[in-house]
């Protein structure tokens, strides 16, 4: 019976970590299947959204914003362009 139970725990666990890139996170998977089930968990799960990753997004804007510096500096755009790219990827972050 033991074993059973940590099992059965193993088994929310998983559902917990299945959403930790979700908005239920690891906690909520983890508490909705060891109170109903682990199936009824991995359902909560699937239909949480996921999370929005913010730090990527900020890296590729800034990745953008030294790219169009380089293009600048060898010529390729205009100050007045770069100026123009710039405000708008600096209003995205």
């Amino acid at each position: 019976m033991f074993i059973l139970l940590i099992i059965y725990a193993l088994f929310c666990a998983l559902v917990g970590a299945m959403g930790q890139n979700r908005k239920i996170g690891f906690a909520g998977g983890f508490f909705v299947s060891l109170i109903f089930s682990p199936l009824i968990g991995i359902l909560v799960v699937l239909t949480s959204s996921h999370k929005k990753v913010w730090v990527k997004d900020s890296i590729d804007i800034s990745e953008e914003l030294l790219m169009l510096h380089k293009l600048k500096e060898k010529g390729i755009i205009g100050e007045e362009e770069y100026e123009e790219r710039a405000s708008i990827l600096k209003e995205k972050l």
